[in-house]
């Protein structure tokens, strides 16, 4: 049996949580949440503006209006939104540990 801090015999509810995993994770789940939120507006109102048919398209900018309003303009708000939480929402952390500085 290995004993010290390589060993893997231990119990995961013995180990202590860092505080940074915890906010790694909501960052993550907010950029996956917001990558879905920007698929289904994009996908949504794409589907929703092309239908009628060929005949009925209408052009905004020299594209099809549902391109236009549905992958154009999304993107440009959801860049927007990104922007806005990679620079007031996100955290910039240190990678290593810093309690182990000092042994």
């Amino acid at each position: 049996m290995v004993i010290g801090d390589n060993s893997r015999d231990y119990s995961f509810s013995d180990v202590e949580l860092d505080p940074r995993f915890k906010r790694c994770e909501y960052e993550m789940l907010l950029t996956f949440g917001s990558w879905i939120v920007w698929a289904l507006c994009s996908v949504g109102l794409s589907y929703y503006l092309a239908q009628g048919g060929a005949e009925n398209m209408t052009y905004t900018c020299g594209v099809p209006s549902w391109f236009f309003w549905g992958i154009f303009v999304t993107t440009g708000v959801f860049f927007v939104v990104v922007c806005f939480f990679s620079t007031l929402v996100f955290k910039n952390m240190e990678l290593f540990d810093t309690s182990a500085q000092g042994k």
